[in-house]
């Protein structure tokens, strides 16, 4: 799933029928996710969510309205909670 081995601060949601989606912070601090598609058993093309800021503390939540919103920590001026909305059909 990642094209890097430095991947922390992993984590997973799952709906019904199967479909997860996982997210992650990479070595540069930066927040990444990707599908996991249950018909084919592939994880899709990883997403880099952010491009600015140092993330961590990265968690996921999946409705079953097909959106999934990445949660991460932004320390670079101010420990601040960040939602990143996605679109996870």
């Amino acid at each position: 799933m990642s094209s890097s081995s430095h991947a922390y601060s992993p984590s997973l949601s799952m709906r019904g029928g199967g479909v997860a989606y996982a997210a992650w912070t990479d070595l540069n601090n930066q927040v990444f996710g990707a599908r996991w598609d249950p018909a084919t058993r592939v994880w899709g093309t990883q997403q880099q969510l952010t491009s600015s800021g140092s993330h961590s503390l990265t968690s996921v939540v999946l409705n079953p309205a097909n959106d999934a919103v990445v949660l991460s920590t932004d320390y670079g001026t101010q420990y601040d909670v960040r939602g990143y909305p996605v679109a996870v059909p």
